[in-house]
């Protein structure tokens, strides 16, 4: 991707390139910006215009001052301050993540963040060095956002303090030329405060680690379910996901940490549910994958039922796409719906226990469908399902790419029923 008006900047996926050289977005440790308009003119007639702004990004191994492309006489034109300032908002976009993380780890840590020469406590106090300015929470201090400054505004009490802050002022200025957003997110995340008209960035989620750390909590619920979780359930869980350290460096302490806990499906599932919302494929292969989890002992319990359909209602997947789910894997709802307190076993051929059903049935169910259902519908609902598991469609959603390929399994058992079906 390339800007208009800024010649050799490229925004990659992992990277930008500046002048023939690149710097990762994961490097970024900080993105500086500012930009001024001044207004000219004589005996005070208008006479236009000049304009100004700058673009540094700083990185762990470099800095890189990005710059657009000049009038004939070397002065910034205003289409130059707007190219830079897209720049500045991709940039900074992308590298949200990154840098917000070191202003989070510092207020963990240490229960303040720093900001240049300020420091903002957990409780309410704002330091600059060692000096107390005052605190948020008791409303001896606020905080007002000019264009690119924080103005630290203080309550004066003594007789002396008001003297003195007549003579010297008692504002203090935060540049907000690095980092702002950094700041405006954490004095929001802090203290809840935000501003009109004011752009504050959300958190982006890592969707990934979060399909994963999902998959560890629900696959620990599943495992308590028949009230016999080990440590060979965890082992087996993170086989079947490809689970190692790098994807999810504490998935045991999760896995002991839900069993101890005993969290509900719809705590489990929350964030889960609300960043997936519109993720319908996703959802979908997320319960596939658990029921094969479940399935990994030929055992399906019906309290391992109960729970999968708790999750299935949480995600609010419809009664008839879970009906297809559960079909897919050989069962039907009317196996544990009629069934209460019985485990049901899962045949070598991955057909259910349920012997009522005709063959024709069966495969309708796998596609969603009744037996009312004509060759017409049939053919629609099955281009509709093979569209809907499509890789790039799944990875679009955040599905890991391990994932994307085990959720092709689905697209066979949906082949195989609609090939029958046509014979």
């Amino acid at each position: 991707m390339q800007i208009d008006g800024i010649k050799h900047l490229v925004l990659k996926d992992e990277c930008f390139t500046w002048r023939a050289r690149d710097y990762l977005y994961n490097n970024v440790s900080c993105v500086e910006f500012s930009a001024t308009v001044t207004q000219h003119s004589v005996n005070f007639v208008p006479t236009g215009k000049s304009f100004d702004a700058y673009l540094y990004v700083h990185t762990y191994n470099g800095e890189a001052r990005i710059s657009p492309e000049k009038s004939w006489n070397g002065k910034m034109k205003e289409s130059g301050m707007h190219a830079l300032q897209h720049a500045y908002s991709v940039i900074a976009q992308i590298t949200f993540g990154i840098r917000i993380a070191f202003y989070e780890h510092q207020l963990e840590q240490n229960g303040f963040f720093e900001y240049g020469r300020f420091k903002f406590h957990k409780g309410g106090s704002v330091y600059r060095d060692r000096k107390l300015l005052g605190s948020i929470s008791k409303g001896d201090v606020t905080l007002e956002l000019a264009p690119f400054e924080l103005i630290i505004k203080r309550e004066l009490h003594s007789f002396n303090e008001r003297i003195k802050g007549f003579f010297f002022g008692s504002d203090y200025v935060v540049s907000l030329t690095r980092n702002k957003d950094c700041l405006l997110y954490m004095i929001k995340k802090v203290y809840g405060m935000s501003w009109p008209n004011t752009f504050i960035p959300e958190k982006p989620v890592n969707r990934q680690q979060l399909f994963y750390t999902t998959v560890i909590r629900f696959g620990a619920l599943l495992a308590k379910a028949d009230g016999k979780a080990t440590s060979e359930e965890l082992i087996q869980l993170k086989k079947f996901f490809d689970l190692d350290s790098d994807k999810l460096p504490d998935a045991g302490r999760l896995f002991n940490v839900t069993i101890e806990t005993s969290p509900s499906v719809e705590e489990v599932l929350s964030s889960f549910a609300r960043e997936f919302e519109d993720a319908e494929e996703l959802k979908e292969v997320f319960l596939v994958g658990m029921l094969t989890v479940a399935l990994a002992d030929e055992f399906f319990d019906r309290r391992e039922y109960l729970l999968i359909r708790r999750a299935s209602a949480k995600l609010k997947i419809s009664k008839l796409a879970f009906s297809r789910i559960l079909a897919t894997m050989g069962f039907s709802t009317a196996d544990f719906e009629a069934s209460e307190g019985q485990n049901n076993r899962r045949t070598s051929a991955g057909s259910s226990s349920r012997s009522s059903a005709s063959w024709r049935a069966r495969h309708l169910e796998v596609l969603g469908l009744d037996e009312h259902a004509d060759q017409e519908l049939i053919v629609t609902t099955y281009r509709t399902l093979v569209r809907r598991y499509h890789p790039d469609l799944l990875r679009g959603q955040g599905l890991p790419e391990d994932e994307i390929e085990r959720a092709q399994t689905i697209l066979v058992k949906i082949n195989l029923a609609y090939e029958a079906l046509k014979s």
